[in-house]
Formats: structure tokens, sequence, C-alpha cells
């Protein structure tokens, strides 16, 4: 025992009903009945089906039996913990506790071995992303369920060896259980949009070969990333905003880009992410602007022609797909950036990485992610616009529904100032502070909206003249994509979904086994025909889903058909 304690080990302490643990000065278990507490805890739970337990600091697994003879279905139990010493300890002890529960029944040791295990240090850190990935497995060879199979997170203290890192474990426990929603979250917007997705991108792949790659631009100036926040009109209004104009390069979002045209103000360049027609609307008059637009795969395909200068097309990846997985394999996928959701936080990501070097400033203004009742955009905006033309004697010019509609809510912001937001705006900043907050040399130069994480400054220190500071090599983003490839492309997918189309409806005489295996196979790689069904987020073969599946096929021919047309056509 003290040599254990020299060699600072934990060491294991008899007691009256089984072994404590002693480790830096401290009795991880009772020293008289350490199984009492975490037994009792366990035989309290009602847990319920698609539960992932999480069980912190769980050493020599006590409780674990107990745990497992109420193991609902689709429940599945990690361990995690952050100590070496510790971890060492629980890797030991697993196998042995399982394999003693379950001494005379081998199989179904071998079954609960699938629903447990020790979360490997290395994948602690990454294990709330590793949780939404199609087919998650950890360093250990483990496999995790795909997503939609877990719909909440608990969490069991098994020791106190959590005392040793309380911080880490709560941290740990809320992300995990903050993928699994925003997992949900995703979901419900692909079940709008997904297929809209999709069919955006059989369409845009056709202007690949023509269009600029995001590594064209590299910028030494500062940039300037513009949202369409009411805080936009206070910067646009500044006297330096004309004269210093030249001074930095602005980058503007879809919906910001009618307010700087409305004061003659022209961007060098316009991020898009919207998939639907209705945004159509912010481009009015800017055809002839002849300046380039930043667009997502996934973005309304006229958009492209919409200010009447180069396209440049980047890539969110909106799902962890098999599909996107073949189109980055064959070579023909630009850029990719995460799913940020917002067209604001895409625009500031690429940004980031357009400058020649991490000594560029980025500023930020009109992202405000909240708005004061009344206003809820800046001045010449699609929505202000809207809200103009829709006024009359019984309906005032201010927009007072958005602010005391449902689902807002009273929040402070920058000046200490009560603001009005929502659960999706707000959901917005808090991203964008989990994402930027640590990225060197960008502001805020907004006076308005929520705190965002970055230093705030003011439109004086936006436009001084002075030349960036070089610290560091500029991030690679896209690259030439090649016609060939995208021909090839859309005709191996026409091919394979023609033969699906041909087993659904034709292949009664297969035989069942073979039938299902080549199902199983091409559809698997080509989830934008279910992506966007309730039931999506994993591959069936009932005849329910198949039905369904059937319906889409001829959309998506289409879709293929027409970008093959447009790649001829734009060829010739």
């Amino acid at each position: 025992m003290d040599t254990a304690r020299k060699k600072n080990k934990p060491c294991l302490v008899p007691s009256g009903q089984g072994f404590s643990i002693l480790y830096q000065q401290k009795y991880l278990y009772s020293r008289y009945n350490p199984q009492r507490t975490v037994v009792r805890t366990v035989s309290e739970l009602k847990l319920l089906p698609g539960t992932l337990i999480l069980c912190f600091s769980p050493c020599l697994w006590y409780g674990l039996p107990e745990l497992l003879a109420k193991l609902p279905p689709g429940t599945f139990i990690l361990g995690c913990e952050q100590d070496k010493a510790l971890y060492e300890l629980a890797k030991e002890k697993l196998q042995t506790v399982v394999q003693k529960q379950y001494a005379e029944k081998r199989n179904e040791a071998e079954a609960i071995l699938k629903k447990i295990s020790l979360v490997p240090q290395e994948d602690l850190c990454r294990l709330p992303a590793l949780i939404q990935r199609q087919k998650p497995v950890l360093s250990n060879g483990f496999e995790l369920p795909a997503p939609g199979i877990f719909r909440r997170v608990l969490r069991l203290d098994f020791s106190s060896g959590t005392q040793f890192a309380p911080t880490f474990y709560t941290e740990l426990a809320g992300t995990c259980e903050g993928s699994i929603a925003q997992f949900w979250k995703n979901r419900i917007t692909l079940v709008r949009f997904g297929r809209q997705y999709s069919r955006n991108v059989f369409r845009n792949l056709s202007r690949l070969p023509y269009s600029r790659t995001v590594t064209s631009f590299r910028s030494e100036k500062p940039l300037l990333v513009l949202g369409a926040g009411p805080s936009l009109d206070g910067l646009l209004a500044a006297p330096e905003f004309i004269t210093c104009r030249e001074s930095v390069i602005i980058l503007a979002t879809d919906a910001a880009l009618p307010a700087l045209l409305q004061r003659k103000i022209l961007p060098d360049a316009v991020i898009g992410l919207e998939s639907q027609t209705i945004i159509s609307r912010a481009y009015i008059g800017a055809a002839k602007i002849k300046k380039t637009i930043l667009l997502d795969m996934t973005a309304f395909p006229p958009t492209a022609d919409f200010t009447g200068g180069p396209a440049v097309f980047f890539a969110s990846l909106y799902d962890d797909t098999r599909f996107l997985g073949r189109l980055n394999a064959a070579g023909i996928l630009p850029a990719t950036i995460p799913p940020l959701g917002s067209v604001g936080l895409a625009a500031v990501y690429i940004a980031l990485r357009m400058r020649s070097s991490a000594g560029v400033p980025v500023f930020i203004a009109g992202m405000d992610f909240s708005y004061r009742p009344g206003t809820t955009h800046a001045r010449g905006t699609p929505a202000h616009t809207e809200q103009l033309l829709s006024c009359g004697r019984l309906a005032p010019a201010e927009n007072f529904t958005a602010a005391f509609g449902p689902g807002t809510k009273k929040m402070t912001g920058k000046k200490n100032e009560k603001l009005i937001t929502t659960a999706v705006l707000a959901g917005y900043a808090q991203n964008f502070t989990d994402i930027f907050s640590t990225a060197q040399n960008i502001f805020d130069a907004g006076k308005e909206g929520l705190e965002l994480g970055i230093p705030q400054t003011d439109i004086k220190t936006v436009f001084a003249q002075r030349p960036p500071v070089i610290t560091a090599a500029a991030e690679s983003m896209g690259k030439k994509v090649d016609r060939t490839a995208i021909a090839n492309f859309y005709t191996a997918e026409k091919q394979a979904l023609i033969r699906i189309k041909e087993i659904l409806t034709t292949g009664q005489n297969i035989p069942e086994t073979e039938r299902n295996s080549e199902l199983q196979l091409l559809l698997s790689e080509r989830e934008y025909l279910y992506l966007h069904f309730p039931d999506g987020y994993k591959l069936s073969l009932d005849k329910s889903f198949l039905k369904r599946i059937r319906a889409e096929i001829d959309f998506f021919l289409k879709d293929i058909t027409i970008g093959e047309q447009l790649l001829m056509a734009a060829s010739c």
C-alpha cells in the first residue's frame, strides 16, 4: 500500500463490504459500504429507450450489474475517465465485471460488451462530434450506433473521481447533450429543405468547371463582413465609409446587399446560402454591379447570375452523407465549410480563410442576432422594404409583431440594453462565440446586438490606413473542378437511379436476398433520395419506405438531365 501511495497510484483499500480506493489522499468510495450510494442511485433510475448513459469515473464499476439488469433497447453505456491512472484501473476492471455478471452466459456477455465501452482518453474531447457521425467508431474499435438512436443523455457519477476534474465532466455531459439536440434540430431542417438542398447541388455541379475558386481570393487588406441587422444603419451612415471605402474588402451577405446598393456602396463580393427562390428579391437591381458572388452548392441555382459577376462555389456539409463523400472522392466537391446555418456565420468563416495571413484583421457589422421593437433589419433590406410596402392606415411601418410574437424573449445586448431575440437567433449568436471567439484578429464593429465573444471596435479603426502584419500562411480553400469528372459523375448517377427504379418496379423475379443486397448498396450511397423523410436518418428496406424512394427518383433524374444540359451548353 505504501509503495502505491509513493507512486501516486490508485490504491485498493479493504472495507466492510468490498474495496474502496485511496487516490491523491482522497477516498473515492465510502470506507464502510463502497457500493451503497451508486447502487441506490441506479436502482432509483427510470431509464427510457434511446438513452446515452455516461458513466463518469467508473473506477471499479460498482453499480454496473444493476444498471445492465434494467437496460432498455437502444441504450448504450460509455465510461468516461479523464485521469490517466484511474482510466487504466477502469479499463482493467470492466471486462472482469461483465464476465463475472454473465459467467455462465457467454453469448449474453458478448452482446452486453457491444453496448458498453470505456471511452479511450484520446476520444473524450471529440465524443460530442462522434455521436453525430453516420458510422462512429472509437479508437478502441467500439462501434457506436448511427445518429437517430439517441434521444437523451444521462449522467451517472460512478465514483468521487469526478472531483479531480469537475468542470471537464460537466462540459462533456453538456456538449454531448447539445450534440444530440443539434442532430434533431438539423433533422427538422433536412425534413423541410433536404430535398431542395440535394436538387440544387445537382444543378450547381454544372457550373463548377467555369467558376473561380475561393483560393483565387487572397486579401492583404482588412476584410469587412456585413450582415443585415439594425446596427448596419449606423455603420453605413458614417462619413468614413465613403472617404475610406477603398481601404477594406467588403463581403456582404445577400440580405445586406440591397441596403448597400441603396446607398450607392458596392461590395467586393456577395455571399449567399439560401436554397429557395425567395432570396431573388435581395438581388433586385444588382444585375449590373458585376461583382463576385460566393455561393453554397445548396443555393438557389439562378442566384449565380444575379450580380452579373463571376460565381465562386463552396460546399457546406449539411449532413454526414456518403453522397457528399463520393463527390469529394471524385474531386468535384468545392471547398467545404461546416454546417453553420446562418449566412452571416458562413461569411465570417470564409473571410477568415480569404485573408492572406492571420495578421490581416476581419471586422464584422450588422450581425446583431437580435432587434429592437419595430425594427428587425437595417433600412433597405428585403424585410424592411416589404414592411414598408405593406403598411397603411391600419398597418404601421414598424414591425412590432416580430418583437411580441410567440417564441421571442428579451436579452441584454452590448450596451446593457434590453433587446428582442428568438431561440434561433440566440443559438446563432452562441455558435458564433463558440466558433470564432478564439480566432485571431477578428473584431466586432457593430454597436448593437448580442455579445459575440470577440473584441469590439469602432468605425475609425475599421478604416484606419495601415498595412497588415504577416504572421502565418493563409489556409488553402478550393480547387478547380474538371468538366469531364462532372460529366462522368452525372452519367454514373443516372445509371444508378435507373437501376434502382428497375428493381423497385420490375424486380419481383429477382431473389429477395439478392434484391435487398443490391438495393442496400445503391441506396446507402444516395441518401438524397430519403434524407428528407421524417424517418430518413437511416435506410430502411420496408415496403412503405421503398415506395417513397421510388416517388423521388424521377425528380432527381430530371435534375441530373438539366445539369447535363447546362454543362454541355456552357462548354459550347
